[in-house]
């Protein structure tokens, strides 16, 4: 066995039994102190969504640390984690576990973040699973999201104006994820104090919506199907950091409506409008002066809002989820000639080039202008020479 390396000390042995005892450790405790220090109170402070630091966990649960987790974490090579990703993917039949592409390269994902901070702390000289250290990605082909045409789009909008009950319910939240291309989760935590719009001398009529939340929901499936229990609001929306967005002046009316009923509404409920709940552990869940929200204030909490919306999608014959609309106005956007930096930003992904990977689906228009476009070429280099006369290049 390779003998631990030592530091000197002013005579006191501890600083020595650490760097021994980190010498000895291995890949799942490292795995286990990584997810308790590192992940989990990013989730409990609401960095992080519930949902991805249950994915981390298990993965780390059922194939990280069963496989790999034995092995001195000085000592894990590519060669094990290789070994690891074709048992993976080889059929169960074959003595495999059988998982899908996409399962690995998770795994891949979140073993690599785990290296990375390992590395970053002095823990580790190097991350076998960096770029050029023999370890391929598992790489599972990208589908891009479906966005509807923009007749399609518009019909949605006509089909919910005016309807009663949870129809009407659902106008708002579908013109703004249509308009603004924000989150499910963002637009049912939207505050009313976040939504700035335009006064009359505002010769633009651009409002303004600061995205600064999100609904989360818990895993764990002790807290039950309280939604009181499940929910909690984070502080961050997906990214990371808050955005803005602009606010066309056609949605800018819709928000003036909407902002004027519910106000009417907490006239109504008087002192039974709620901006807080008390959860069954004791703790108290605060959501704010929601827009979306019930006649007493309360949240339209995000599983009940994709059940409404799931309902009247199939009534209507609409094959559409409602992050389908986020697709379709980052699309829409792109398609009319607007900046993929921008609309990026606006949607709020890391990258423009993650927004086009995924989400841009060049609509039926854009694909006749490309078309058009690329005809003319054709035509004026096919065309008369006299057609062509002032295309000739010079000497």
């Amino acid at each position: 066995m390779q003998d631990p390396v030592t530091v000197p000390t002013d005579g006191d042995g501890g600083r020595e039994r650490r760097v021994r005892r980190r010498r000895r450790e291995t890949v799942g405790a490292w795995l286990d102190e990584w997810l308790a220090v590192h992940v989990e109170p990013k989730a409990r402070d609401g960095e992080l969504a519930a949902s991805t630091v249950a994915s981390y966990r298990g993965h780390v649960r059922r194939y990280l640390r069963p496989h790999l987790g034995t092995i001195r974490l000085d000592r894990l090579t590519a060669e094990h984690v290789t070994a690891l990703y074709l048992l993976m993917g080889t059929p169960r039949s074959e003595g495999g576990l059988g998982l899908s592409v996409r399962t690995r390269e998770l795994t891949h994902v979140t073993l690599r973040m785990a290296l990375d901070r390992a590395v970053s702390l002095g823990r580790l000289e190097r991350n076998v699973l960096a770029k050029g250290c023999g370890v391929d990605r598992p790489r599972v082909r990208r589908t891009r999201v479906r966005a509807l045409e923009p007749a399609e789009a518009a019909a949605v909008l006509r089909a919910l104006r005016g309807s009663e009950g949870v129809a009407g319910r659902l106008f708002v939240p579908v013109a703004l994820a249509l308009a603004t291309g924000m989150r499910r989760g963002e637009i049912l935590a939207l505050e009313v104090g976040d939504i700035t719009l335009p006064g009359p001398e505002d010769e633009h009529g651009l409002g303004m919506i600061t995205v600064r939340r999100a609904w989360d929901k818990s895993d764990d499936p002790s807290r039950g199907r309280n939604p009181l229990a499940r929910y909690r609001m984070r502080a961050w929306p997906k990214s990371g950091r808050e955005r803005y967005v602009d606010v066309p002046p056609e949605l800018v009316e819709i928000l003036r409506t909407a902002i004027a009923e519910r106000e009417v509404a907490r006239e109504a409920a008087g002192r039974a409008w709620q901006t807080h709940a008390v959860r069954p552990d004791g703790s108290v869940l605060s959501w704010g002066e929601l827009l979306i929200c019930d006649a007493q204030g309360r949240p339209w909490w995000p599983d009940s809002f994709s059940s409404a919306w799931h309902a009247w999608a199939r009534t209507t014959g609409l094959d559409c989820r409602f992050h389908d609309l986020r697709a379709t106005s980052g699309s829409l956007s792109l398609a009319g000639g607007a900046d993929a930096e921008q609309v990026s930003a606006r949607l709020g992904h890391h990258s423009a080039a993650f927004f086009l990977d995924h989400y841009a689906k060049p609509m039926h228009a854009a694909r006749l202008r490309d078309a058009a476009i690329m005809g003319e070429l054709v035509a004026r280099g096919v065309g008369s020479p006299d057609e062509c006369q002032d295309d000739t290049p010079g000497p």
